[in-house]
């Protein structure tokens, strides 16, 4: 019996601190949580499912904030809630990629006239008057 509740709190200890870190996948994460919930249950510990889905989102990371909002105030079976949590994190993603698009690109800026968008051998709106191209 020592041993159960030995290895009970062991899991309750990992249940709680666990956090994703935004690599790999939110729902495995998830998946992962109801693993260790599904074990304590069966040594006795049993989790609802509104206090699972608060232990899930405080696991998560910074990114997810508006997503913690919702989720606090809508009444979502743990399925919907997996399942919302996952088209949230594709978003995220989705709005990092669209916004990773130009960050390599370079501004140019004409040496001529100083405005950005051309060089100075397409300049038309040279300083000194003469079109350079």
């Amino acid at each position: 019996m020592k041993f159960e509740k030995d290895g009970a709190n062991l899991l309750s200890n990992k249940l709680f601190k666990m956090k994703y870190d935004g690599q790999g996948n939110v729902r495995v994460h998830i998946l992962e949580m109801c693993s260790i919930a599904s074990r304590l249950e069966d040594v006795g510990r049993k989790f609802d499912d509104e206090l699972f889905m608060l232990l899930v989102i405080g696991s998560l990371p910074q990114q997810f904030d508006n997503f913690k909002v919702i989720a606090r105030t809508k009444d979502w079976e743990l399925d919907e809630f997996i399942s919302r949590c996952a088209v949230f994190e594709t978003s995220i993603r989705m709005d990092d990629m669209s916004g990773s698009v130009g960050q390599n690109e370079r501004v140019i800026r004409c040496f001529s006239c100083g405005r950005e968008g051309h060089h100075w051998k397409n300049c038309t709106n040279s300083v000194s008057g003469i079109k350079m191209a």
